[in-house]
């Protein structure tokens, strides 16, 4: 007996006991609203499909240098076009949302594009450059555009079965909540429509006839390579891509680990397959992997350039303010939500989150849910007594693994106001609220907890602020009365540790999140426009061997920093002796290490918003405060500052706590190791 035989019997027995429950059949406004992101999806996927395909056969004629890369380009614009249909036609049809089967759109449109763009390095392995051989081998070529046009099509009929089964079941008033929707998997294992396996049979049709004067294993050194039956591998694959698609746009939780082949052997886990970081500079994109990473660094989603104060279009190599943050597109992030709504699980990172900080549970966020951080301390144990989500080893996060939410597609909140602000977290995966004025906050007080204390002074908790964008040092004593949010996280607990590797040759490189560093800095400071300046003259002078360095992104930046090194502590800046750091002297006259500048920009809002530029510091973070600079903020605080200007101008800081203003900051230039 198969796998899917076993399967089958499994899914008819779950579906006889579901059905005697009998909860009310869904409204006719529901069915159309669950039936139609089905079909949403399925239209993303087949979009994406096709770019799969024109990528793979571009590349395997020699049109394409970076099949990689062009995955997510969206050269045709049709999966956007697809996506952006799913956002109009959940606004027609989905408000009110039904109660099951339905997720949101921005859940249908990232997970049916990143598993379908998966399937390609399920069949070729993460290294496409190396797997497509571009106009060598002719019958390589051939046979390998037709094996991906054919694992394209049995996606998507097992992604149209499971539909049409949902279709017919809601009519029928047989599918009434999760438990009977999930019974259509059942129809997808055994191919109750008779649609897949026309679609199994032209891939065998492939191999056989487009394929018999190649070695499979050579032109498709994937997952399959060396399994024996290699059409049978790719097809339990696609199953796994299909059941996780599924899963996220139907709010589902079916084992896909046991669905591809009814074994848990880890065949079908998350994270997804590698995904894809593209860089532009130029005339040079270069592509690097992100799925086999201990590390890997969500995009912080900023799309907008900036000059010293406003929007601009996106400058070209030639032009001021050229190489910012939004001219680069990393790993997208990506979320899914779980079946009971309490989880959410990260895509790029493969880390697992509650989905919000309502500690009490009564569904809104008020300053009851916000803890002292000794009760903080304690959050974790109270979830996994209760098996929180089916969980029982969530802990609090550290300070890498919380900023990895962090999306500078925000914009910051006031101390009085919210108008026009955007909170710097996706408010459609996670609960998030402002400061509450009625308790004597203020409006941007929106403080996370974290795990990571400020060496240089234990009674500071470096926490992450949603609302303004930052990371700060705040009180970890109760006695100061200073109240935070909570969210636990678990799973990938390796989240955050480097693996330096020195290349010798005046770079570091990362192998955990596959990033190269210049080994020194500028070695002195620059502000915004010079600092991305600074880093194509580099390039232009091929700088270390390499012509695609950049200014990092904030998240890129803080991965470097050393949490457990300080001036005060170690006599060094927050980062691993292997990296050479230029001194300075601070405000107050002490030996001391700069901050570094970002190519992202922070924006402000109210009647004059302001638009500044995003730094890490490796030494002291200093404010002006009872007369006196002090350390208000700690060794690796992230900050935004004027990207111009003269710093005498601010000679007792800016802002309530004094900020050191120092607007020359330094450069660290970065690229992506793979490249």
């Amino acid at each position: 007996m198969d796998h899917k035989t076993i399967l089958v019997g499994a899914l008819s027995v779950m579906w006889i006991g579901a059905t005697a429950v009998g909860p009310r059949p869904a409204e006719a406004d529901e069915q159309n609203c669950i039936v139609a992101m089905n079909k949403a999806a399925e239209k993303v996927a087949r979009a994406q499909g096709k770019e799969n395909y024109r990528c793979v056969r571009a590349a395997t004629k020699g049109a394409e240098s970076a099949p990689a890369a062009c995955l997510s380009a969206d050269t045709s614009g049709r999966v956007q076009a697809r996506r952006d249909k799913t956002v109009t036609t959940a606004a027609a049809r989905c408000e009110p949302a039904p109660s099951f089967g339905y997720s949101s759109p921005a859940v249908v449109n990232d997970n049916a594009a990143t598993e379908d763009a998966a399937v390609v390095f399920d069949v070729f392995g993460d290294d496409l450059d190396a797997a497509l051989l571009g106009g060598i081998e002719p019958e390589r070529a051939r046979c390998q555009a037709a094996v991906v046009r054919a694992a394209e099509k049995i996606l998507a009929a097992k992604l149209t079965t499971f539909r049409t089964c949902k279709k017919a079941g809601l009519a029928a008033g047989t599918i009434v909540d999760t438990t009977t929707l999930r019974s259509c998997f059942n129809a997808v294992a055994s191919d109750g429509a008779g649609k897949i396996s026309p679609a199994v049979a032209a891939l065998e049709t492939a191999l056989s006839s487009k394929c018999e004067a190649v070695s499979v294993d050579a032109a498709f050194p994937g997952d399959c390579a060396g399994s024996g039956d290699f059409a049978a591998c790719i097809e339990r694959h696609i199953e796994c891509r299909a059941c996780r698609t599924l899963d996220s746009v139907d709010s589902l939780s079916e084992d896909c680990d046991l669905f591809d082949d009814a074994i848990a052997n880890a065949s079908c886990q998350t994270p997804p397959a590698p995904t894809t970081t593209t860089t532009t500079l130029g005339s040079t994109t270069t592509t690097t992997l992100a799925g086999a990473l201990t590390y890997p660094i969500a995009d912080t989603e900023q799309s907008s350039c900036y000059n010293n104060s406003s929007v601009i279009a996106a400058p070209s190599a030639a032009q001021a303010f050229y190489g910012q943050d939004a001219q680069y597109a990393g790993n997208q992030p990506s979320y899914t939500l779980s079946a009971d709504g309490l989880t959410v699980h990260d895509n790029v990172s493969g880390l697992t989150w509650q989905r919000s900080p309502d500690t009490d549970g009564n569904g809104s966020l008020t300053y009851a849910d916000k803890l002292l951080y000794s009760q903080a301390l304690t959050r974790p144990a109270t979830m996994n007594a209760a098996n929180y989500g089916g969980y029982g080893d969530w802990r609090l996060p550290t300070l890498e693994e919380l900023y990895s939410l962090i999306l500078f597609s925000g914009a910051e909140a006031s101390e009085t106001s919210s108008v026009g602000a955007i909170p710097f977290i996706n408010t459609d995966y996670f609960g998030f609220a402002y400061g509450f004025t009625s308790s004597g906050e203020r409006v941007l007080d929106s403080q996370w907890v974290t795990t990571t204390l400020y060496v240089a002074n234990p009674d500071q908790m470096f926490g992450v602020n949603f609302a303004d964008g930052r990371i700060k040092g705040y009180p970890a004593s109760d006695a100061v009365g200073k109240k935070y949010f909570v969210i636990c996280v678990r799973s990938n607990p390796g989240y955050g540790a480097n693996s330096f590797a020195d290349n010798g040759d005046g770079t570091i490189t990362d192998e955990a999140t596959d990033l190269m560093w210049a080994q020194a800095d500028s070695a002195t400071g620059l502000n915004w426009s010079e600092a991305l300046a600074w880093v194509q003259t580099r390039n232009a002078a091929n700088y270390l061997g390499h012509n695609d360095w950049r200014l990092p992104n904030p998240k890129e930046l803080h991965s470097i920093v050393d949490y457990t090194r300080s001036p005060d502590t170690t006599g060094s800046a927050a980062i691993n002796p292997m990296f050479i750091v230029t001194t300075i002297t601070n405000e107050a006259g002490q030996l001391d290490y700069p901050s570094y500048w970002t190519g992202t920009t922070l924006v402000g809002t109210g009647p004059s918003p302001y638009r500044r530029g995003v730094y890490v510091s490796f030494g002291r973070t200093l404010g002006y405060m009872n007369g006196s600079w002090i350390d208000v903020h700690g060794a690796g605080a992230q900050r935004a500052e004027f990207k111009d200007g003269d710093p005498a101008d601010y000679p007792p800081g800016f802002g309530p706590q004094g900020d050191a203003i120092r607007i020359f900051n330094y450069v660290r230039c970065v690229r992506d190791a793979g490249a």
